[in-house]
């Protein structure tokens, strides 16, 4: 396969061919090895072993991130982050925290993971006939405590890979396959394919979107991965103007919503703020314990500014 790796690629980039066709022509190119080897040809980057030890690194942060977030996101990640008390493995691990960090970033588990009792089987290949791409799951039961029986990777409703060793696996090669393919990543997953892209794999993280680059430098500053400019006159100065917007923000999403005081997580004054600038130049953890929304009553309703504003004050520290 690495002899024809530029002839493939070309093909696969200029012509375009469908999957059934790639399937006749390249079999090879669907087997796992292989796709860790393509993936490392067209990007110089190791796929499985890099994907791993890079969501083991962050799992930490994002579980940190993830726990604090209220409303509808809370509730749904609760049930899947019971699963972490109950000495799950490395495999059980791994798959709770990416299913949590794609309810984050407000999308779909359901359209990407695809999960079926064994008992439905008919039913599913009906189903996933008519799927894009997403990758498949077949259990006995409902628990993630047990293994599954069956998890593959269905595109165009073909099925092109079966008995991944875990569904964690299988989002790696779901992602790996987008790049041996040329295909774009699956519809509905724009923010979670760039959260690996862009924090897990580490490809091309100049750019990215700010939903994304706000997470990856919470999960930073969280790892203390970064160290922090010195304390400048400028920086505090522009921390200040900054505070002021949001106190500004804050009135004014409270009145808008008809909010009481008691309702915001949120309750310093411009004095405290201006007081706590310099600490938090040296400890940002106690900021993001405090902007958070979590009592707010209509959480889904209001503009997701927790995480935008967490963000915005731990930039504007870089300011001097």
């Amino acid at each position: 396969m690495a002899r024809t790796f530029e002839f493939r690629r070309k093909e696969v980039v200029d012509k375009k061919p469908d999957i059934k066709n790639l399937l006749e022509r390249w079999p090879g190119l669907f087997q796992m090895e292989e796709i860790n080897a393509e993936f490392l040809r067209v990007t110089a980057v190791p796929l499985l072993t890099r994907f791993m030890v890079q969501l083991d690194k962050h799992s930490p942060q994002l579980l940190k991130i993830i726990r604090k977030k209220g409303g509808t996101t809370k509730a749904k990640t609760a049930i899947i982050l019971e699963f972490l008390d109950q000495d799950a493995d490395a495999d059980i691990r791994r798959e709770c925290i990416l299913k949590s960090l794609i309810i984050y970033l407000g999308e779909r588990v359901e359209d990407l993971i695809k999960e079926y009792m064994i008992s439905q089987k008919d039913e599913a290949e009906e189903e996933l006939q008519s799927t894009t791409m997403a990758l498949f799951v077949f259990r006995d039961n409902s628990s993630l405590l047990h293994q599954p029986r069956d998890i593959g990777i269905i595109i165009d409703g073909v099925e092109v890979l079966n008995e991944l060793p875990s569904v964690a696996a299988g989002v790696a090669k779901v992602f790996g396959l987008c790049y041996a393919l040329n295909m774009e990543y699956p519809r509905g997953f724009r923010f979670t394919f760039e959260a690996l892209q862009k924090i897990m794999m580490e490809l091309d993280f100049n750019k990215m979107t700010s939903k994304i680059r706000i997470c990856m430098h919470v999960c930073m500053y969280l790892a203390q991965k970064l160290t922090l400019p010195a304390i400048t006159k400028v920086a505090v100065l522009k921390f200040r103007a900054v505070t002021q917007l949001l106190v500004k923000f804050l009135a004014f999403t409270s009145s808008t919503y008809s909010l009481s005081k008691d309702s915001l997580a949120l309750k310093f004054s411009m004095k405290q703020l201006e007081e706590l600038s310099v600490s938090f130049l040296g400890a940002p953890h106690q900021w993001m314990s405090c902007l958070r929304f979590d009592n707010l009553d209509n959480e889904d309703e209001l503009p997701r500014i927790s995480l935008q504003c967490t963000g915005l004050l731990l930039l504007c520290t870089r300011a001097g």
